[in-house]
């Protein structure tokens, strides 16, 4: 079944988390939802940045004496409305640092290294601000678009793990073609 096919009602608006402002969906549900299979589905049909971030699940929506969704009755969303990944700790050290990055960028307190930034909270902007975190801690510069291929923290690591090991390599005078092989 269609993950869209189990939500009875919807809203969607732009809430400010954290000083930055991600799209929240709160819904009225049947049995079955998940809430990374329907960020998947409205990813295959939506441009990324139409996509609601964060998802709270609702039991009924507040209404106004005229029968309309009273907005400002909604809930404040939490990190449990994130979209998370079975926690998993970083453990190496570019993954811890990776970890306190996004913690800090995307203001939430556990960050696995699974979880996928965009998924909790994470937009374009803030990939940015991450790249140059990124250059400060590890004096290298990839390109922003590194941050939608390699998403997850565990993802990212190796690859700047390569990319620290191809600029070592390249301060020594080795030659880097071969470090890949």
């Amino acid at each position: 079944m269609d993950q869209k096919d189990t939500i009875n009602q919807s809203v969607v608006l732009v809430k400010e988390r954290s000083g930055h402002k991600s799209l929240v969906a709160y819904v009225v549900v049947q049995d079955g939802f998940d809430k990374d299979t329907l960020r998947d589905d409205l990813k295959s049909s939506l441009p990324e940045y139409m996509v609601p971030q964060l998802y709270v699940e609702m039991d009924s929506f507040p209404l106004t004496p005229n029968g309309k969704v009273d907005k400002k009755a909604l809930p404040e969303v939490s990190g449990s409305d994130l979209i998370t990944q079975a926690y998993v700790a970083p453990n190496t050290e570019i993954e811890h640092q990776l970890a306190d990055i996004w913690k800090q960028l995307l203001a939430v307190e556990q960050i696995g290294i699974h979880d996928n930034f965009f998924s909790i909270g994470g937009h374009s902007l803030l990939a940015i601000q991450m790249i140059s975190m990124i250059k400060s801690i590890f004096h290298i510069e990839p390109p922003v678009k590194i941050i939608f291929t390699y998403s997850t923290i565990e993802q990212l690591a190796k690859f700047i793990d390569i990319l620290t090991s191809r600029q070592e390599n390249i301060e020594n005078g080795e030659d880097v073609e071969t470090t890949y092989l």
